[in-house]
């Protein structure tokens, strides 16, 4: 394996961004609506969001993608928003409450996992009811 000398210190710094790192950038999440996204979705969506807030982007508007059909817009959506995870919310008949997450490393979506949500509640919801006791 050859290692590539750079002519130009624009291309030094670029190759010195892409080389391994002794400590690595946080990863950031993306959180992606799908067409049909449920408000329940929307919300857990919205608290992965919170959670992980300065590191993490939530897309407003609906994408027509689907990630376990062709990955390559989602890839392209993380790669922008350098994002090295994303959460694609989205709800059908068949998948109710379908939460798809990815890790994204080198450019493509590595391990997708499908998670089903029957039930749950936001943190709005939770920190209400704690401040009513």
């Amino acid at each position: 394996m050859s290692s590539k000398l750079a002519k130009t210190q624009r291309s030094r710094r670029a190759l010195d961004e892409k080389a391994p790192k002794l400590v690595e950038n946080v990863k950031s999440v993306l959180g992606i609506k799908g067409p049909n996204c449920s408000q329940l979705v929307g919300d857990v969506l919205r608290d992965l969001h919170k959670f992980k807030a300065p590191q993490s982007k939530l897309l407003s508007k609906r994408n027509l993608t689907r990630p376990f059909e062709d990955a390559t817009s989602v890839e392209f959506l993380s790669k922008v928003n350098d994002a090295s995870l994303f959460c694609y919310g989205s709800h059908s008949k068949k998948r109710p409450h379908n939460l798809v997450s990815a890790q994204c490393t080198g450019g493509s979506a590595r391990t997708l996992v499908s998670v089903t949500s029957a039930d749950a509640s936001s943190c709005a919801v939770c920190s209400l009811a704690c401040l009513c006791r």
